[in-house]
């Protein structure tokens, strides 16, 4: 058509849910979790910190009670796996975390 414009949009990735349509659960809990867990601190980043920092204080607000809050927030990031917590701040985190499994 006269006029119009054709956009061409570059993929940079795909997102799926993968506990449960493309991978085991217990993999999630017996590989994933542990990983995520020992690795958590390498991976902290300033953003990420600050963006926990804002969870954490909304946790206290509505009543939870996380653990001390320190500049590695590696408790918390724990407990809120522990709380299987849906913390944006955390899901960030755990998109960054990228397991060697070969």
């Amino acid at each position: 058509m006269p006029g119009s414009r054709v956009r061409i949009f570059t993929m940079k990735g795909i997102l799926l849910d993968i506990e449960g349509p493309t991978t085991p659960i217990s993999f999630v809990y017996d590989v994933l979790f542990p990983y995520a867990r020992t690795h958590v601190s390498e991976n902290l980043t300033e953003e990420d910190v600050a963006a926990l920092r804002i969870s954490y204080d909304a946790d206290l607000q509505n009543g939870f009670t996380p653990p001390a809050w320190s500049d590695q927030p590696v408790a918390y990031v724990h407990w809120l796996m522990d709380q299987d917590r849906k913390s944006t701040a955390l899901k960030i985190l755990a998109g960054k975390l990228k397991p060697n499994l070969g």
